[in-house]
């Protein structure tokens, strides 16, 4: 009898088994809405691109920028807007980035990457979301072969230096916007913040990333607009941490870094960065809210 039930009970721990490591399964759908999060993503990219951007001279680390954010079916449990669709699309094109006057549109199929036509699947997408594209990118050789309305297309993209190459929205329950790794990370209560107090936050976090680069550069002192006050203390008024800044340690990715209060420096060169990030924008930001 016990033999018996002992295949019962090795199925019943393997069904379990399974499900544990299905839910661990990077590729299960999140359950949030396609729509509001396309919206949300497109706010912050609106901003973030250009601010990134506009301001990339002043940044002696810049790396390669697109405004490009793709996607796939699998990433979301609602899947009917993709309809018989498998391979990798287009999903977000930041106005007047790289991207955008490559030509590239939400919606776009992308059938090949530099020549290698992508598959059928969600994992191959994750290859090329997370190595090809980038490793393209970084070299500057993106050429594209994408298919809109049934027509087939070739478009080159021609990446551009910026204070940061990607945007990257992720859940915390505070309202924060740092750089780190090479990415621009905006919290999810931020992300939902009107478009103003947005911007005002993202151009902060900018600040700070220049601080910690530029220090007593010559380059820095060359940014007459700020001042030379600025230059003289911008290393320790600017939302960093002294320990930090002096042990040159980057904030851990995906975790914000200990909030400090702006002072009048550090809102003085937000508002030089959202001034310069204007000009990529279809209307100039109001910058009355940003008082030095």
């Amino acid at each position: 009898m016990m033999l018996r039930t002992i295949p019962v009970l090795l199925a019943g721990l393997l069904a379990g088994l399974l499900a544990s490591c299905a839910s661990l399964d990077p590729l299960t759908p999140p359950t949030r809405d396609f729509r509001d999060e396309t919206r949300l993503q497109a706010r912050v990219m609106a901003l973030a691109s250009p601010l990134l951007l506009a301001n990339a001279e002043l940044c002696p680390e810049t790396l390669a920028h697109t405004g490009l954010i793709t996607t796939h079916r699998a990433d979301w449990a609602e899947r009917r807007m993709f309809g018989s669709e498998r391979r990798g699309m287009v999903w977000i094109v930041a106005p007047h980035s790289p991207a955008a006057r490559a030509g590239l549109q939400t919606g776009d199929i992308i059938l090949a990457l530099n020549g290698r036509w992508t598959a059928e699947t969600a994992r191959d997408h994750d290859d090329l979301r997370n190595r090809r594209l980038p490793r393209a990118v970084r070299t500057g050789d993106v050429s594209l072969r994408i298919m809109r309305e049934g027509e087939g297309m070739d478009l080159r993209l021609d990446p551009e230096p910026a204070c940061a190459s990607e945007v990257r929205i992720i859940d915390d329950r505070r309202s924060a916007a740092w750089i780190a790794g090479g990415t621009l990370y905006v919290t999810r209560p931020l992300a939902g913040a009107e478009p103003e107090e947005l911007a005002v936050w993202l151009a902060l976090a900018l600040a700070a990333e220049i601080a910690t680069q530029h220090g007593e550069s010559a380059a820095w002192r060359q940014m007459n607009r700020v001042g030379e006050r600025a230059v003289q203390t911008v290393n320790f008024v600017m939302g960093l941490d002294a320990l930090d800044h002096l042990g040159r340690r980057t904030p851990r990715e995906e975790r914000p870094p200990r909030p400090r209060a702006p002072d009048t420096t550090q809102l003085a060169l937000a508002r030089v960065l959202l001034a310069e990030a204007s000009a990529y924008r279809p209307a100039p930001l109001e910058l009355a809210s940003v008082q030095p």
